[in-house]
């Protein structure tokens, strides 16, 4: 009956009866053609009546009693009637000898059965029984309990699933049934009773359950396929039949495996979402933020190497050591650590100050150079002033936490260097400036005495004739004469300042000592040469020079004496400011005397120091700035560091004891591994910790949208509800403190 309309199909109740031959007596014999087929309860068949006698037969046929062939119950006999089947007349009395009688039995009003076995008698003789079939029972059979669209069968693999089916009707059903899934059959057979129930047990193969009902659990229709048990005889085609959709859950696993399953799996792609949340919101820009730091800081690198020597090495190690800090906290900052957005924060702080910083340094090495260029020409009291501001803004900048303070204070330095620079392009300017200078002059030679600097006059004739010049008016000053007009005036305040060192060392006899003042008399003499010279070179250096070895001769210490000095025992050593140097911070050496009379000497000046320092690195000042990376170590492969300084007198070159060579240990702390791997662990349950509740505050929606929609679109909102939360979103965008707030 596949061809019969569904709302038909739903009506049909199978029931069948199964028709037997009988003979009914001695005197006929009975037959029929096949069951009495019902429809509205009413149906014929033909039965053929046989006297094989010698002896007429008295033919009185009649119903007897009614027997339901599924439950065998007793039923109330229906209506029948008899005609001859040739005619439609009325059955003869009797039936003569060897006659056989084409009868019609026509049933009407059955019911209570769907099949049913029809006792036949003659008279009170019984003849046999009618095979009785209704093909239009009703099969009011409906699925009870799981099974429905709005509760399905959990179809668990390794489980018997039961379908139980409820009859509607008052009659007794014997059916054949079979479930239809995914192209699998299951067949069997039950008897329903009226208005009761039965069970079918189902046995679910593995074959059945894809990988996805592993997690996801989908939601299957099978086909419940009914009809009515017939007798022999009646095709089936024509029983009534019946199919109900069955609505089963395909469980792979039990249920508590299936949740534990489901919540892995919403929690596994919860996570992914969530990281693809991280990585859209959060890493990819910190990412992009960090490759512009790096950048930065690479430009940094290359204009910090481009500072020339000009800047002193105190600086430009302060430069690089900054730089690589930086470099060092760009590189521990970890893509997926919370304090991300904070320490990226403090790398572009840090390069902030850092420009600030190179900033001024370059524009000090820029005016260095111009100071260098200017030196040859420009009046030495501009150059000394220049020289002065350029130095007091390097100091401001020797500052390793550089406050702004000393950043306003460097920049307002060279803003007066560059004035003085200025200064010599304005004639005006620098003729005011070199008469000042004169006039002060003018006033110490007014007081100073003649007989102090009277040799002196007569071996410098050169820069004393200016005495006698109207010098102090600014218009008998041109710009072409202004630098040997100023060298003169300087090297006339050198001379004097030499000739009151010279006055001023006793020559007297005393009671205790009879020739105070010989050995400094005779060593001041040796020097009055080289001092002359200096002072008739018409150049500035050669002035400074001579300022300083007139400091020399005022302090009766000269190169030769701290050469000395530093080579005896014990007299001189290499100090630096910390016990132990920690790796990539600023260790300031220098040389300290035991006699603190050579700790300040002007000497110093004119000495070359050179420092040599692991990984061939080398530094030149009497006071240098060095940072250790915390991977030196020494031959023996402990972390004390030999520091080596070597002292020259570019003046006594070639002499004995003209070079000395002092060294100093340095202890040197381990890096910073251990506090590292520790700060990654911590980093990495605070950042477990913080995503997981993220994610758990999200898993019952999770849940939720795995139980509405299919495993796919399941999975794709999945992954959106993890992307797009905001909780999520925020984790690393948002530093501890901000999210706290």
């Amino acid at each position: 009956m596949g061809d019969m309309h569904p709302s038909r199909v739903l009506r049909l109740v199978p029931l069948i009866l199964v028709g037997l031959d009988i003979a009914a007596s001695a005197q006929l014999k009975f037959q029929s053609t096949g069951p009495v087929i019902l429809r509205g309860g009413e149906g014929a068949v033909e039965i053929t009546l046989m006297n094989p006698g010698k002896d007429g037969v008295t033919l009185d046929l009649k119903p007897g009693s009614l027997t339901d062939k599924a439950s065998h119950a007793m039923l109330s006999a229906p209506k029948i009637t008899f005609v001859l089947d040739a005619g439609g007349a009325s059955l003869p009395a009797k039936v003569e000898p060897s006659q056989a009688l084409q009868v019609k039995a026509t049933i009407s009003n059955l019911v209570g059965s769907s099949t049913g076995e029809l006792q036949l008698f003659n008279g009170g003789t019984a003849l046999g029984k009618l095979d009785v079939v209704s093909i239009d029972a009703p099969l009011n059979i409906s699925i009870d309990g799981e099974g429905t669209s709005d509760k399905p069968l959990a179809f668990a693999y390794g489980k018997i699933a039961t379908i139980t089916l409820k009859n509607g009707d008052g009659e007794t059903y014997p059916v054949e049934w079979t479930f239809q899934i995914s192209g699998m059959k299951y067949p069997g057979t039950l008897i329903l009773g009226p208005k009761g129930s039965s069970r079918i047990d189902l046995a679910p193969a593995k074959m059945l359950y894809s990988w996805r009902d592993l997690v996801h659990p989908s939601t299957q229709t099978g086909f419940l396929m009914l009809q009515l048990q017939g007798p022999e005889g009646v095709a089936k085609e024509l029983l009534p039949a019946r199919s109900l959709p069955v609505s089963v859950s395909m469980m792979r696993n039990g249920p508590n495996r299936t949740v534990a399953l489901s919540y892995c799996y919403a929690t596994f792609f919860l996570l992914a979402g969530g990281i693809l949340s991280l990585l859209g919101n959060s890493v990819l820009p910190n990412l992009l933020r960090k490759i512009a730091l790096r950048a930065q800081i690479n430009d940094l690198a290359d204009r910090t190497s481009s500072v020339s020597t000009r800047v002193d090495s105190y600086l430009r190690v302060l430069l690089r050591l900054e730089r690589k800090n930086i470099d060092i906290l760009l590189q521990s900052t970890g893509l997926f650590s919370l304090t991300t957005v904070d320490t990226l924060d403090q790398v572009s702080t840090a390069i902030d100050k850092l420009t600030k910083r190179l900033t001024v340094a370059e524009r000090l090495d820029e005016l260095r150079r111009e100071f260098e260029t200017a030196a040859e020409t420009a009046p030495p009291s501009v150059i000394d002033d220049v020289d002065k501001q350029l130095q007091a803004a390097a100091n401001q900048l020797h500052s390793f936490a550089l406050p702004d303070d000393n950043l306003v204070a460097a920049n307002t330095f060279l803003d007066k260097a560059q004035a003085s620079l200025a200064a010599m392009d304005d004639p005006d300017a620098l003729a005011k400036l070199v008469a000042g200078n004169f006039k002060t002059l003018k006033t110490r030679v007014i007081q100073f005495p003649d007989a102090y600097y009277a040799d002196l006059k007569v071996a410098l004739p050169g820069i004393f004739q200016i005495l006698d010049k109207p010098f102090d008016d600014p218009k008998n000053i041109t710009a072409e004469m202004a630098f040997a007009v100023d060298h003169s005036i300087a090297a006339i305040q050198t001379a004097f300042d030499y000739a009151m060192v010279r006055a001023s060392i006793p020559s007297g006899a005393s009671k205790n000592c009879p020739q105070p003042g010989t050995s400094i008399t005779q060593r001041l003499v040796e020097h009055e040469c080289a001092l002359i010279a200096q002072l008739g070179t018409l150049s500035w250096q050669a002035v400074r020079a001579a300022r300083t070895l007139v400091r020399e001769m005022r302090e009766d210490i000269y190169e030769k004496d701290v050469i000395e000095e530093v080579g005896k025992e014990g007299q001189a050593a290499i100090v630096f400011d910390t016990q132990k140097a920690r790796p990539y911070l600023p260790v300031y050496f220098s040389i300290a005397f035991k006699d603190p009379r050579f700790n300040s000497a002007a000497a110093i000046n004119c000495l070359v120091c050179r420092w040599d320092f692991p990984g061939d690195l080398h530094e030149n000042g009497w006071k240098v700035c060095h940072f250790f990376q915390g991977n030196e170590f020494d031959m023996d492969g402990g972390r004390k560091i030999t520091i080596t300084a070597t002292i020259q007198s570019e003046k006594a070159a070639g002499e004995s004891g003209a070079t000395e060579t002092i060294k100093g240990v340095i202890e040197i702390q381990s890096g910073k591994r251990r506090a590292e791997y520790s700060r990654a662990i911590a980093e990495s349950l605070r950042f477990s910790i913080a995503f997981g509740v993220a994610l758990a505050g999200l898993l019952s929606g999770a849940l939720g949208q795995l139980e509405k929609l299919d495993l796919l679109p399941a999975t794709i909102a999945v992954i959106a509800l993890g992307f797009g939360a905001d909780s999520i979103k925020n984790l690393l965008t948002q530093t501890p403190g901000k999210a706290s707030s």
